[in-house]
Parts: C-alpha cells; sequence; structure tokens
C-alpha cells in the first residue's frame, strides 16, 4: 500500500511540475508578445516626438542652445528607454533559460519511468 501512495505522490509532483513548466512558457510567451506591443509602442512615440520637436525649432525661434538642449533630452530619454528594452529582454531570456530547464526534468524524468 505505501509504494502505491509513493507512487501516487511522485505522479502528482510530476503533474505539478508539467503545469508549472505549461504555465511558465504561456508567461513567457505573453511577456514577449507585451515587449514586442511595447516596442513598436515606444519607438513611434520617440520617432514622434523627434520629428515634431525638430520640426517646431523654427516655429519656436530657438536659440541652437535650446535646441540642443531639446535634442540632448531626447537622445537621453532615448537611451535610458533602451536600458530599460535591455534588461526586459535580459529576464525574458533569463525566463527562457528557466523553463527550457524545466522541460529538461521532464523529459529525463519521463525517461526514467
Amino acid at each position: 500500500m505505501e509504494g502505491i501512495e509513493s507512487k501516487v505522490d511522485e505522479l502528482e509532483v510530476k503533474n505539478a511540475i508539467i503545469d508549472a513548466t505549461h504555465n511558465l512558457g504561456g508567461a513567457i510567451s505573453e511577456i514577449s508578445n507585451s515587449l514586442a506591443e511595447h516596442n513598436i509602442v515606444v519607438n513611434e512615440v520617440m520617432s514622434g516626438m523627434i520629428v515634431e520637436i525638430s520640426a517646431s525649432y523654427h516655429k519656436l525661434d530657438l536659440t541652437d542652445e535650446q535646441e540642443t538642449y531639446f535634442t540632448n533630452m531626447v537622445e537621453k530619454g532615448s537611451e535610458k528607454m533602451q536600458t530599460a528594452e535591455n534588461l526586459l529582454k535580459s529576464i525574458q531570456q533569463k525566463l527562457k533559460e528557466i523553463h527550457n530547464q524545466m522541460e529538461s526534468i521532464n523529459t529525463i524524468s519521463d525517461s526514467g519511468q
């Protein structure tokens, strides 16, 4: 009887690992899609801002110093956004690695039965 209970416990753990692996895979897919959409929106916004600011220099009658200030401000903001994007991509990659490890564990577990 203990052998059966042990086997049932083992199967429950295996099913929990399979579910967790599946859920992690789904979460990674959602993150990937959201990150791609986010990047598109951010790039559109930044491009639009750069075009609008560049076009408004003449209308606003800015000095060279003011133009340089606004240009630098936009460039710094763009660089910060790129840094944040790179951090998100790094996290995404780490999650994929964990997912792959979990799938490997499932494969090893399947071959051991």
